[in-house]
């Protein structure tokens, strides 16, 4: 049974403020979506870490190091940096390592060697360091050895100092918040609050409940407040869900629940989530998306080489995705798709803002 909790005052008004000031975040995100160069979404570019994404870092700020890994003076640093980092952990900043154009075995025993356990990118093509050339980044070699650039929680780039190490994350932190406080979580559960603060919910049901059992006050209290940010979060997306499809949009509604099911294995759909969950694999709309999901990646692979009159028709194929599908994933990367193709998108038509990515494909069950 799904751990019930009476939540104190103080969790639900830390809860209510995480959410106000995340939907700022959200906000000013979107507004700058085009200055934030995407995040790699293969795990292979990845070391220490899972692919992460802005959605997962929503309101808190990222501290990233470009750095060149032949550089003697860039690995004497490291362990300042490090150092740096380890003083300001309770703040709401992630850390983040960029290497460029090195294979990810060397990458991998360069972060060995000086101790690195932050995520880092393995940007062996150097597209996205070429991604952050618009903030001045540049080309990272011995000539530009070591850069460091932070994203504030409003979502806009920075250029950090490259040698004042401590003062540059006090000041990238201003605005950014926890989801959880982390001065408030005991050691125990510290590996528990990041899986939260990340938005991984699937998996985290059971440990709550037996961390809900500890007879520490300081510990129940966290738990409460760990909890109240997953159902929060979960309530919002059954409510967008059931709104969706009052709404008229079914395929919307599906996708919302597809993220549902995802995300917060472990816990129950509310009724009305449950009702709908039953009744949408027999809507038509919802039938049409997900065959419009599966037909999109072969229109990608016919892009890459279409020549005028093929490259017209696979556009008009996008463009009905766009139109029939408002305000869904599938509509989103279908533009982005014609974009990259130089073929304009319908306008109008409510696409979400965000990491435009291929949509997920399922059945109409979950």
């Amino acid at each position: 049974m799904m751990l019930r909790t009476i939540f104190t005052r103080a969790s639900i008004l830390s809860v209510l403020c995480s959410a106000f000031i995340s939907g700022m975040w959200m906000t000013a995100q979107a507004q700058d979506e085009a200055a934030l160069p995407p995040l790699p979404k293969s795990p292979a570019s990845w070391v220490n870490s899972a692919p992460l994404t802005y959605e997962q870092l929503r309101g808190k700020a990222i501290y990233l190091v470009f750095f060149e890994e032949t550089c003697p003076r860039c690995r004497a640093a490291w362990p300042d940096i490090l150092a740096a980092a380890k003083a300001n952990e309770k703040l709401p900043v992630v850390y983040v390592a960029v290497n460029s154009g090195t294979p990810r075995a060397e990458v991998e025993r360069y972060a060995q060697q000086v101790k690195i356990t932050w995520p880092m990118i393995v940007d062996a093509d150097r597209s996205f360091e070429k991604e952050f050339a618009s903030s001045s980044v540049g080309e990272i070699s011995l000539q530009n050895i070591r850069q460091i650039r932070g994203i504030t929680a409003a979502g806009k780039i920075e250029s950090l100092a490259y040698d004042e190490y401590d003062m540059a994350i006090k000041g990238l932190a201003t605005g950014a918040v926890w989801k959880v406080e982390r001065a408030e979580v005991p050691p125990e559960l510290v590996p528990l609050w990041q899986q939260i603060e990340y938005g991984s919910y699937a998996g985290v049901a059971l440990p709550l409940k037996k961390a809900a059992m500890s007879n520490r006050p300081e510990v129940k209290s966290v738990v409460e407040k760990m909890q109240a940010v997953i159902d929060a979060e979960k309530q919002e997306l059954e409510s967008e869900a059931v709104a969706a499809a009052e709404s008229g949009n079914k395929y919307k509604a599906h996708e919302t629940l597809q993220k549902l099911n995802d995300s917060f294995k472990g816990y129950p759909l509310n009724e009305a989530a449950a009702k709908l969950k039953k009744e949408l694999p027999r809507d038509a709309q919802v039938k049409a998306g997900i065959a419009a999901s599966k037909q999109i990646q072969n229109i990608e692979r016919q892009l890459a080489n279409a020549k005028p009159q093929l490259k017209d028709k696979l556009g008009e194929q996008l463009g009905k995705m766009v139109t029939d599908f408002p305000e869904t994933e599938l509509a989103a990367y279908a533009a982005s798709l014609m974009k990259n193709a130089g073929i304009e998108p319908p306008v109008g038509t409510g696409l979400p803002a965000g990491d435009q990515k291929p949509p997920t494909i399922k059945s109409g069950t979950f």
